[in-house]
């Protein structure tokens, strides 16, 4: 009985998403054309990119947590805007594609839009077209 619950505990708390993040692919950047949206993972650093918003662009993070959740906050926040997420929700992932879905808070994509998809391309390589 006590290995059961053990081994459930375990299984529980395992994410599923672990290894399969757009980190865990190596550096790239991940652009998303639709929005004129990206971001670049580099080696141990914070993930940073952009976002169009009214015509400007936004510096925004990028946080990956477990089970699939991820948020986008702006860079630079000041007092009344600290922890404000312009974008929440579930994502897909591949090694090859990121996809956003199911957002709880969205600031920055149409309402109307299910998925918003984000490529990904190596650093050295020129945006395709």
């Amino acid at each position: 009985m006590a290995a059961a619950l053990l081994c459930m505990l375990l299984l529980c708390a395992c994410d599923p998403y672990n290894g399969y993040r757009p980190y865990d692919y190596g550096e790239a950047r991940w652009t998303c054309e639709e929005y004129g949206a990206w971001f670049e993972i580099k080696e141990k650093e914070a993930i940073y990119g952009e976002v169009m918003v009214d015509g400007k662009a936004v510096e925004v993070e990028y946080a990956f947590y477990p089970g699939g959740l991820i948020y986008i906050w702006p860079r630079y926040m000041e007092g009344s805007q600290y922890g404000a997420r312009l974008w929440g929700g579930d994502a897909k992932y591949s090694p090859t594609e990121l996809v956003l879905h199911s957002p709880t808070v969205n600031y920055l994509f149409d309402e109307d839009d299910e998925e918003v998809v984000f490529v990904r391309q190596e650093l050295d390589e020129e945006p395709a077209a």
